[in-house]
C-alpha cells in the first residue's frame, strides 16, 4: 500500500497487491513485512525514488532462523550417479539408494536448490541447519552433504549435469540415516551445514537473493541394497527439505534505490 504525505514523499506498507518479487527488487532484500511501513521520497536528481530502510535487519534478526525451501519442482529431485539417466527432478521422493554391487550397483545422490536466499556476500553465518521430511524406509546406511561450490546455483537438468558440479570443501560426513525417524511424514533434522552455508557466503560472486544448493551423496556400503526416499517439493502433503538460517548480526538497510514509479503499490 503507499499513502501520499505530499508530491515528493510516499509512505509505503505492505499489501496484498506487492509480491516478494517487487519487495525484493524494491530493497534490495525482504525489507517489508505486515505492519512495517517505509517512506519513499522522489529524487529530482536522479529521477527515481529512494526508499527509507526501517531497520529491519537484511535476511532476518540476529539469533532468529530463516527457513528456505525449493520454489518449483525442477529445484529438488535424484539420480543414479552410476546410471546418470536415471535423473528425476519430478518424483514424489528423493531417492537415496545404495546397493553397491547388487542388481549391477546404485549409488543415488539427491539435490536440493534453495532460491532466493537472503544473506549479505561475507556475512557471518551462527548456524544453519538441513531438515528433511522421511519417506519410505528401507534400510540404514551412511551419506555425506555438501553445497554446491557456485555463486548462484544453478539446478541440474541431468544426471550427466549433477555429476559434473562442483562440492563446497566443507562437508556433513557421514550422516547416519538409522538416526531419522522410521515413520513417513516425520520432519527432522539431518545436521548441522554452518560451515558449508558459510563457504559458499564467502565466495567472491555471492551476492543476497542468489540460491544456493545442497547434495546429498549416497556412501558406498560394500553391496548391501538398502533405500530412504525423503519428501521432495512434488509431494502432495509433505513438505520438501527446508535449509534454516541464521545470522550472527544481519546487515541493516539504510536507503535503497527504486524505480521510477511505484505502481506495483496500491494507492490508499
Amino acid at each position: 500500500m503507499r499513502d501520499r504525505l505530499d508530491d515528493t514523499h510516499y509512505m509505503i506498507s505492505i499489501g496484498s497487491r506487492v509480491s516478494m518479487a517487487v519487495v525484493a527488487f524494491y530493497s534490495g532484500a525482504h525489507v517489508l513485512l505486515p505492519g512495517e511501513r517505509v517512506l519513499a521520497t522522489w529524487r529530482e536528481e536522479s529521477r527515481l525514488w529512494h526508499i527509507q530502510g526501517v531497520g529491519k535487519p537484511i535476511g532476518g534478526v540476529a539469533g532468529t532462523p530463516v527457513a528456505y525451501q525449493p520454489a518449483v519442482s525442477a529445484d529438488d529431485g535424484w539420480w543414479d550417479s552410476l546410471n546418470p539417466a536415471s535423473f528425476d527432478s519430478a518424483a514424489q521422493n528423493m531417492v537415496l539408494q545404495d546397493s553397491g554391487g547388487v542388481g549391477g550397483g546404485f549409488l543415488s545422490r539427491g539435490f536440493v536448490r534453495f532460491p532466493a536466499v537472503i544473506v549479505a556476500q561475507g556475512e557471518t553465518i551462527s548456524v544453519a541447519t538441513l531438515d528433511a521430511t522421511q519417506g519410505a524406509n528401507f534400510g540404514n546406511f551412511f551419506i555425506d552433504v555438501f553445497g554446491d561450490d557456485a555463486d548462484d546455483a544453478v539446478a541440474p537438468t541431468s544426471g550427466a549435469n549433477a555429476n559434473g558440479k562442483t562440492r563446497t570443501t566443507a562437508v556433513l560426513a557421514n550422516v547416519d540415516t538409522s538416526t531419522w525417524p522410521g515413520s513417513q511424514g516425520v520432519t527432522h533434522e539431518v545436521g548441522d551445514v554452518t560451515t558449508i552455508i558459510q563457504e559458499i557466503v564467502n565466495r567472491g560472486g555471492w551476492s543476497s537473493g542468489n540460491a544456493m544448493q545442497i547434495f546429498f551423496d549416497t556412501i558406498d556400503n560394500g553391496g548391501v541394497l538398502l533405500t530412504r526416499h525423503v519428501r521432495s517439493f512434488d509431494h502432495p502433503t509433505d513438505p520438501p527439505a527446508t535449509l534454516n538460517i541464521t545470522l550472527a548480526n544481519p546487515a541493516i538497510p539504510t536507503e535503497q534505490l527504486a524505480s521510477t514509479d511505484l505502481s506495483d503499490f496500491e494507492e490508499i
